[in-house]
């Protein structure tokens, strides 16, 4: 982690082999501003409850003791939300705007003048 910055984007994606579950991810961004894994799980489903297993031992791992030095970014997962405040009260949390501009999609905002908005919004 010494060659990252200290923000952990955290997501989860269905696996869709003969096993199912869902695999939980960390990746942090590098000097050059490239994605680098830095710890994935393997869980039956996501919940609060398998968020906070990983986060703790990922905690653990990068000895995280400082919170407020640290910034997650999350895709607005109620549980993860939750689980990120509990177990580092003292950070960053922000979400992904890739997300957010998804769900307006799913919602049926399709306007390119809206996607723009927000772009200039997180850019500005």
């Amino acid at each position: 982690m010494s060659g990252c910055r200290q923000l952990l984007g955290l997501d989860e994606c269905f696996l869709k082999g003969n096993f199912g579950g869902q695999m939980l991810v960390a990746v942090a961004l590098d000097a050059n501003d490239c994605i680098y894994p830095i710890a994935y799980a393997i869980v039956e489903m996501e919940n609060a409850r398998s968020w906070r297993w990983f986060l703790s031992h990922l905690g653990e791992d990068l000895r995280i003791i400082n919170s407020n030095e640290w910034t997650f970014m999350t895709d607005r997962h109620k549980g993860l939300q939750k689980v990120v405040e509990d177990l580092y009260p003292d950070a960053e949390h922000r979400f992904c705007v890739r997300h957010m501009y998804s769900k307006f999609f799913r919602a049926d905002f399709k306007s390119l003048t809206l996607k723009g908005r927000v772009q200039v919004r997180m850019n500005g």
